[in-house]
């Protein structure tokens, strides 16, 4: 059985988007350094020829350069050009990396950006909370996943380098041209494969931390009442509210009785609500009941001040032939058209006794 400080409710949205206004979300940086990491493999093995090309053209100046005079203006001058030549062989890896990480980024949390974790906190420059962050179970658990990591690549590329031993044998024997290619095709074979247990621990990884993440919004069943109340008001008025509109809807009384434009009464055992607007074909039944019924609309009329009319006639034959919500029948639309003439002259004559009181006391 759970106790009261078990985290055994799950997270309302209320608190998720609080967590996440915070920055709390779930994302694996191992997923996306992963694919980023083979972005950069693709870019490199798409555009090689091209920037074999650039490294060859760089070489040659820098072959033809000669004797360099190591004044100001000359190192400026290599110091641009070099960074030319350097922009244009890293700048389509780099690029196609960082936009794959933004892309990942955006798949895991969706945009979001968030100063709260930049807040000024004492806590963290306090020697005993960082000691105690290293070796809590959440520090201890990222040195196991970087050993596991690191053990897992040196595993990998092992294997993949078991299987080129005799290319590797041959480099040596081989021209410049030739040895060169060797190389760069066994570590294309053995940084693909890396890459591919990088992507397959980033996504056990990413799956570790939505479980973590949702561990962590999880709540207490006194949270849960706490955040309730502050959010929707106390769950046991909203129960009663909820039971109240049930009792009324079951007993004859619906949402629309607040709107009510008049009560016909009979004058004690009968009650009929009649709503009418202006853009309404006919008056309809928006309460009705007799006995204990009756009086309880009579009471609703007077908190809603709603006008009662006595006319124990028609409240008698609205009661029997309209339905709850239906409208009023064509043969009752005189009757109901009277009384609601005499509610409106009733309006009409307060309406004036209180201007005429306004004038005497101005």
């Amino acid at each position: 059985m759970a106790t009261a400080g078990e985290r055994t409710e799950r997270a309302t949205p209320w608190r998720r988007r609080k967590a996440r206004q915070r920055g709390q979300v779930a994302r694996s940086q191992d997923l996306t350094g992963a694919l980023a990491l083979v972005a950069g493999i693709v870019t490199l093995t798409v555009a090689a020829p091209w920037l074999w090309t650039v490294a060859q053209q760089m070489m040659q100046t820098t072959l033809q350069q000669g004797q360099i005079d190591f004044s100001v203006a000359d190192v400026s001058a290599l110091y641009r050009i070099y960074l030319g030549w350097g922009l244009r062989l890293a700048g389509p890896v780099m690029l196609l990396s960082l936009i794959v990480a933004l892309a990942i980024n955006l798949a895991q949390v969706g945009f979001l950006f968030s100063l709260y974790p930049l807040r000024w906190d004492i806590n963290k420059l306090s020697p005993i909370e960082g000691l105690q962050r290293l070796f809590s179970v959440q520090g201890l658990v990222q040195a196991l996943k970087s050993v596991l990591k690191m053990a897992a690549l040196l595993v990998v590329a092992w294997l993949a380098l078991r299987k080129q031993t005799a290319q590797i044998m041959l480099v040596g024997t081989l021209a410049l041209p030739e040895s060169l290619q060797v190389g760069l095709d066994i570590a294309w074979d053995v940084a693909i494969k890396c890459a591919a247990a990088l992507v397959v621990i980033g996504a056990a990884d990413y799956g570790y931390q939505r479980y973590t993440h949702e561990r962590k919004l999880m709540m207490t069943r006194p949270e849960l009442r706490e955040e309730l109340r502050e959010t929707e008001g106390d769950p046991l008025m909203q129960a009663r509210r909820r039971q109240r509109r049930r009792e009324m809807l079951e007993g004859g009384i619906s949402r629309e009785m607040p709107q009510a434009s008049v009560v016909v009464t009979n004058p004690t055992q009968v009650a009929v609500a009649l709503r009418y607007e202006l853009q309404m074909e006919a008056p309809r039944v928006v309460a009705k009941g007799r006995g204990e019924l009756a009086q309880r609309i009579v009471h609703y009329a007077h908190l809603y001040a709603i006008p009662l009319h006595q006319d124990r006639e028609l409240a008698r034959v609205l009661y029997r032939r309209v339905k709850l919500g239906q409208m009023i029948p064509a043969r009752l639309y005189q009757a109901v058209a009277e009384v609601l003439a005499i509610i409106l002259r009733r309006r009409e004559a307060m309406r004036q006794r209180s201007r005429r009181r306004r004038q005497q006391i101005y």
